[in-house]
């Protein structure tokens, strides 16, 4: 159970760090290492999500970094995309999902660098487009983050974070810290909306991830608040380059 503590910390630490990021290692990892099948991996990163986010709430909420009201705003608009990912993921091949996931994979590292290499912020958040235009793209935004929340099995932080900066006008560390409302709230629709699967999941390995997390997330918020988000951010991305090369590889594999 070694690997579970070691996966579990590794999450937790991005979780709080980074507002999210933790569930993108957590699909591949209890897929390859785990021998979970890719739909119950989806099902199981959800439950550690849970479990890592709650905590990571509390102690970003103590640090003045959580906006309460603007998380449940756009965690509620997403459940219905979380729904709809649930039900898109059912009806995909195993090997299939975990390709796409990996293609994901790098989409979202390559953002994530050009993001922290930039090092700047644009706001569009409803004083710079007007309210119903900023509320127009908040929802899409919103439905398209539960969506992937619900078909890949991750948390959404990597979407969220950006996404209240520039649509919410937050700041970066209160956008990390909302950002962990957001995939709370999505991550128990997605959990509603895959009930009937949850008791086939290998709790004993998820038990030993979700705890792990929850005590490492404590960790996270704490460097987070000490370690320049740049440093973080492409760090984290080049490890993301490197899962998804893992992932393709073995996806493809198991293809042929």
């Amino acid at each position: 159970m070694l690997l579970a503590v070691l996966l579990g910390a590794v999450i937790g630490l991005l979780m709080g760090a980074l507002g999210g990021g933790g569930a993108i290692l957590a699909v591949p990892a209890l897929v390859f290492i785990f021998g979970f099948e890719p739909q119950d991996a989806t099902l199981g990163s959800l439950v550690v999500m849970v479990a890592g986010t709650l905590s990571g709430i509390v102690n970003h909420a103590k640090m003045g970094s959580v906006d309460l009201g603007k998380g449940v705003l756009f965690g509620m608009l997403g459940i219905a995309g979380t729904y709809g990912g649930r039900y898109l993921a059912g009806g995909v091949d195993g090997s299939a999902l975990m390709l796409t996931f990996a293609a994901l994979l790098v989409v979202i590292a390559s953002l994530m660098i050009k993001n922290a290499v930039a090092g700047s912020r644009v706001d569009f958040s409803d004083r710079s487009v007007g309210r119903f235009a900023g509320a127009i793209k908040i929802t899409l935004a919103a439905l398209l983050v539960g969506v992937l929340v619900g078909f890949f099995g991750v948390g959404g932080g990597f979407m969220i974070v950006p996404m209240l900066t520039l649509l919410m006008g937050l700041s970066m560390r209160r956008a990390v810290g909302t950002s962990l409302v957001v995939i709370f709230i999505n991550s128990v629709a997605g959990l509603g909306a895959g009930f009937a699967q949850l008791s086939q999941l290998d709790w004993g390995v998820l038990s030993v991830v979700a705890g792990s997390t929850v005590l490492a997330t404590l960790i996270g918020t704490r460097i987070g608040a000490k370690v320049p988000q740049k440093m973080l951010k492409l760090a984290f991305a080049t490890l993301l380059y490197l899962v998804a090369i893992y992932t393709a590889i073995n996806s493809f594999l198991a293809i042929i």
